[in-house]
């Protein structure tokens, strides 16, 4: 039976991995998907996959996914934990929308998250991250392109909503005037009619 089969098959849940099995697993997964010679990973790699995933399959996927994804844009065939570390600041960043970024910083800089926080992103990733990827230095260029972008984001949202405001103004003007012609007509009608 098929339809049996195949329920039986989505219930199955897969605990944990440690961090031998998480290596043997991206190898593994690698191999499937028909890759040859390359991409190589050097050896911390593994060790921050599964640290950042908590040695959870569909997390090891995510990270990877992307992992691969930044060495084919950037034409490199050798991964190194220092990318694992790119790709978790970015999933950090699409997690944490801009204002709540901006909120979140008490002096202005530095983000106000804690090591060890669980962050979901949006593809529904839940990783946790040390510290150093956390709290960017006060006067760094990450830092600073932030706060302009959030300027720039800012400004462009008081301008759209004064566009909005005049849009909404010339609106209610056209709705007044015509409510005024419509009592001018019915009062004009009603008084043609009295006797």
């Amino acid at each position: 039976m098929e339809q049996f089969r195949q329920r039986v098959s989505a219930t199955c849940h897969i605990g944990p991995l440690d961090l031998e099995e998480t290596g043997a697993y991206i190898l593994h997964r690698l191999k499937c998907a028909g890759a040859g010679d390359s991409p190589h990973f050097e050896p911390a790699v593994f060790p921050a996959v599964y640290a950042a995933s908590g040695g959870i399959p569909r997390r090891i996927n995510s990270i990877c996914d992307r992992l691969l994804l930044l060495g084919y844009m950037e034409n490199r065939t050798l991964l190194t934990s220092v990318d694992v570390d790119t790709v978790l600041r970015d999933f950090a960043g699409e997690a944490t929308p801009v204002a709540k970024r901006r909120a979140a910083r008490p002096n202005g800089n530095a983000v106000g998250l804690h090591a060890g926080a669980g962050i979901s992103s949006d593809i529904g990733v839940d990783l946790v991250l040390p510290p150093s990827l956390l709290e960017p230095d006060a006067g760094s260029e990450i830092s600073l392109s932030l706060d302009s972008l959030d300027s720039q984001h800012l400004e462009g949202r008081l301008e759209r909503l004064e566009l909005g405001l005049m849009r909404l103004e010339r609106i209610s003007a056209q709705t007044v005037r015509t409510l005024q012609e419509l009592v001018s007509a019915l009062t004009k009608a009603r008084d043609d009619s009295a006797p």
